[in-house]
């Protein structure tokens, strides 16, 4: 049986869950069971913007830029989540093989691309596992959505107090305190980007 076959596509409904404000903007997540393993999948183009300058510099300096998700499996209803997965890639630009690096530290692949365009989608598509599929009710009446942040180039606490930091560093660090006394709360890293996805349930087996 090809792996495929082993997949079955979770039902997903035109559904709109109150746990997390409606004022957050919805991605389309896909959500599959393989085994007794819960997957999702879904693109956020956003947290790399290719039409901001900044940020493809970023990507073309020959630093790593680091993004970092905070995935939380959230029932309908209910403050507690059902799952907290942290998911992680790095994108690079190497300067002598002339070709960009994506990377993922929690499991040691990389792959290489030619184009900044495609190093930029691969990095920004996430397929995660949420955890097992029995720590979900099933049926239409238990609904779950997917609670997404996504940090680029997430700060060290040096940066955000301002200790440690050097050249642009410190100059981000200095704007995060300087947002800091007017929010109340420094920003957590260069960018962030806060979604949920669309409403989704386990078929009853």
């Amino acid at each position: 049986m090809r792996r495929r076959d082993l997949a079955r596509i979770v039902c997903v409904l035109p559904l709109l869950v109150a746990a997390v404000p409606e004022t957050l903007p919805r991605i389309r997540g896909r959500f599959i069971e393989v085994g007794d393993e819960l997957i999702v999948e879904f693109s956020l183009p956003e947290i790399i913007p290719l039409d901001d300058p900044a940020a493809v510099a970023a990507v073309d300096s020959g630093f790593a830029t680091r993004l970092t998700f905070e995935l939380s499996l959230r029932a309908e209803g209910r403050q507690k989540p059902v799952s907290n997965v942290s998911y992680e890639a790095r994108l690079s630009w190497d300067p002598w093989n002339h070709r960009y690096l994506v990377t993922w530290p929690a499991t040691g692949e990389s792959r290489r691309f030619d184009s900044r365009e495609a190093a930029v989608r691969r990095a920004t598509t996430i397929r995660a596992s949420l955890g097992p599929c029995a720590a979900l009710a099933r049926g239409r009446q238990a609904v779950h959505f997917l609670h997404i942040v996504a940090h680029r180039n997430p700060y060290t606490n040096a940066q955000r107090t301002g200790t440690g930091a050097r050249g642009h560093d410190r100059d981000l660090s200095v704007f995060a305190r300087w947002v800091s006394v007017f929010l109340g709360a420094p920003p957590r890293a260069e960018l962030t980007v806060e979604r949920r996805t669309n409403a989704f349930y386990l078929v009853q087996r």
